[in-house]
């Protein structure tokens, strides 16, 4: 009995561990992209005055230019007007990424990155919304999208590589070995 509840125990502790260090590179990689992208956007509002282009390099002038605008909508300049629906979200994303880590401690590291990469997005735009008067500073100009910014660039692949993992990867381990045993025992069984 002592030796099952040290077992217990040990493993409760290894999940409270694998829990905070979730947690930990989640907080971390956010800081650095919030860091990242208000040092860039505020770059960008005292350089670049608004609604006009610049690109230091003359070369990269052909595929990318740095345009100052204000985008009052959400991601990408879309639903314009509707900024505030970005800031629910945000903090909707902030709780279900701490809740879904507390309740999957599991996780592989590499969901961690991905959280951290959607996490630092939706709060570096949504630090925008609260201090630039419900507008978000977008800069990044391919001339073919939408213009965008940092925090854009870390939500849109932190969701495609969720995508990816929920797709092709997530519950492979479930559905491994053990289904295919059961697969051969029932047709063995027919």
């Amino acid at each position: 009995v002592v030796g099952i509840l040290i077992a217990v125990v040990a493993v409760e502790e290894g999940t409270q561990l694998r829990r905070r260090r979730a947690i930990l590179v989640i907080v971390l990689l956010s800081a650095v992209i919030i860091v990242a992208d208000q040092l860039t956007k505020a770059w960008v509002r005292e350089t670049i005055p608004l609604h006009t282009s610049y690109m230091p390099i003359a070369w990269l002038d052909r595929f990318v230019t740095l345009t100052h605008v204000e985008n009052h909508g959400i991601a990408f300049g879309l639903l314009q007007g509707l900024g505030g629906l970005s800031a629910i979200i945000a903090v909707g994303l902030g709780v279900g990424i701490v809740w879904y880590v507390w309740r999957h401690p599991d996780l592989p590291p590499f969901m961690w990155w991905v959280f951290g990469l959607m996490l630092g997005g939706a709060v570096g735009n949504l630090i925008d919304r609260l201090t630039q008067d419900g507008v978000v500073t977008d800069f990044v100009d391919l001339r073919w999208w939408p213009v965008f910014n940092i925090a854009d660039s870390c939500l849109v692949i932190g969701a495609l590589l969720l995508a990816v993992y929920t797709l092709f990867f997530e519950g492979q381990e479930r559905c491994g070995p053990a289904t295919d045993a059961h697969y051969r025992a029932e047709n063995d069984a027919g």
